[in-house]
Order: structure tokens, then sequence, then C-alpha cells
């Protein structure tokens, strides 16, 4: 899909009444709109951590063709959506990567010294087939200091060549993150109609 393709592909609400699905940084001229791009794995520690990495953040270690990001959903389902166009092959080994990273990858640190993410582990739903991957894991926010231990969840799903990653913080600490259904839905029935039209 094209970055226009892309943009129209983001779920609206003839999908999903009542949904939103604001640009990153609302107020500035298409922030969210061909952005995504890997990050260097030098700078995940241990490096096998990388592609859970760059998942967090709706990337990959593959060059897209084009990506939007969102926080979409209705009001307290909500999600940062991030859809990424790939070539074909890069599609497939994006999921494959992370498939492997999850399996020895339980917690890691980047060279950011207040922040950690620990309870790395991916979620076992035999539904979610070849085309999908689920994992949760914990930020630690002022991981020298005084640590402050978030949830979030991400499931990422593959159409055609086409990835779709959603993430979800939990409100508060202590509380876990919990992915909208409703949006994944609606937003999973716009890209595989999308896949069949080409």
């Amino acid at each position: 899909m094209t970055q226009n393709q892309l943009e129209d592909a983001v779920v609206d609400d003839h999908d999903l009444p009542g949904v939103t699905a604001n640009e990153i940084g609302e107020g500035t001229d298409g922030l969210g709109n061909g952005v995504i791009k890997a990050f260097p794995s030098s700078i995940t520690h241990p490096a096998v951590c990388a592609p859970v990495r760059d998942t967090l953040e709706g990337a990959s270690g593959y060059g897209p063709v084009g990506s939007v990001q969102r926080t979409a959903g209705t009001p307290g389902h909500s999600a940062i959506l991030t859809l990424v166009s790939y070539r074909p092959a890069d599609a497939v080994r994006v999921l494959a990567d992370l498939r492997t990273a999850l399996r020895t990858c339980t917690a890691y640190a980047v060279d950011l010294p207040t922040v950690a993410y620990e309870d790395v582990k991916a979620v076992d739903d035999p539904a979610q087939g070849e085309n999908s991957v689920a994992f949760g894991l914990t930020t630690v926010m002022n991981a020298d200091s005084d640590p402050l231990r978030v949830a979030v969840g991400v499931l990422v799903k593959r159409h055609g060549s086409t990835v779709a990653v959603y993430k979800s913080t939990a409100d508060r600490p202590g509380k876990p993150a919990k992915l909208p259904a409703d949006l994944i839905a609606a937003q999973t029935k716009v890209l595989d109609a999308a896949v069949r039209g080409h």
C-alpha cells in the first residue's frame, strides 16, 4: 500500500461509530505520516531485544514503504495505532524477527538512563495464527531512583504487506494494559478489505 492508501485505510466513524483517530502531536502538520523508521540496534541492551524495542514504537529493522501513526479508539478504549507498509518479504520478516526475540528477551534497557523494560512476555494465543504476535511488558520509568512501573500491551497483525501495531498503556501503575478489541476488529476489517482489493 502507498502512503496515501495507508492514510485512507485508518479506521474512521463509518467503520466504528464514535471512533477518533488523531495524529500524534495534534496541531502539527502531518506528524504521524511517513515518519516511522528503525532504531539503531546498538541502543538496546541486550541487542536480542531490539525487535521488541522497535515494535514498541511501531517500527522494525526494515525500511517501510509508508507509515501512519495515530492515537485511535473510542472514549476510554484507545491505543497507539501504527500502520506500516513494507515490501512483501520484509513484512513477513517483521513478525518472524519479533517471535524470535520474544523467545529469549525477558528484560532490556535503552540508552536512556531512566527507562528500562521488564517482564517481557509473549501472549500465547493460538487464535492469532501466523499473521499476528502479541506481547506485554512493564515500562520502568525513573529506573535509577524512584521507579514507576506501568504495564504495556502490544498486538502486531500482518495484512499482506501491511503491518498494524496496536499499543495500549495501563492508565495507572498496578493495572493491566487492555487493548481495545473494538478498534482492532474494525481496523482489521478495513485492512483485510484493502488487501483483497489489490
